[in-house]
Parts: structure tokens; sequence; C-alpha cells
């Protein structure tokens, strides 16, 4: 929740410092964060799949198996796009 609060203050004050298309962006990325259009939630799954593609380089680069950071992801895709098998 106080993480939630400061990102969206930071977000609203970069914002309020872009002429012409802070409101825009701030709209935008409201739209992300409440997740109720099919866009959103399709930007939430692709934000969720770098966070693996991130774990799958770590695995890679040092050696490491990582199962319980992939069992935690599982179920959390809402979209065909990104949803496992792949």
């Amino acid at each position: 929740e106080e993480k939630q609060k400061m990102e969206r203050k930071a977000v609203q004050e970069m914002c309020a410092k872009i002429p012409g298309v802070g409101e825009e962006i701030l709209a935008l990325w409201e739209e992300f964060e409440a997740g109720e259009t099919p866009e959103a939630r399709h930007v939430q799954d692709c934000d969720k799949f770098e966070m693996v593609l991130q774990a799958s380089e770590y695995e890679e680069n040092q050696g490491m198996q990582l199962p319980d950071f992939y069992r935690t992801t599982a179920g959390i895709f809402k979209t065909p796009f990104v949803s496992p098998p792949w």
C-alpha cells in the first residue's frame, strides 16, 4: 500500500512536468494500474513476463536454478499471448 502511494505520487509529479501529454500519460498509467481493460491486462502480463525473462537470464548467467520463482508465477498471467506453455 505505501509503495503504491509513493509510486503514484512519483508518476503524478513526473507527468505534471510534461506539458501537453502528461495528463494522457497519467491516464494511461492509471488504466494500467487498474487492469480493467484488455490492453492494461496485456501490458501487465508483459511486465510480469519480462520478470520471468530476467530470471531465466539470471539462471543462465549464474548457473543456478530458480524453480521456486517459476512456481510463484504459475497462474498469474491473464492473457493468452503470454500464458504458458512457453
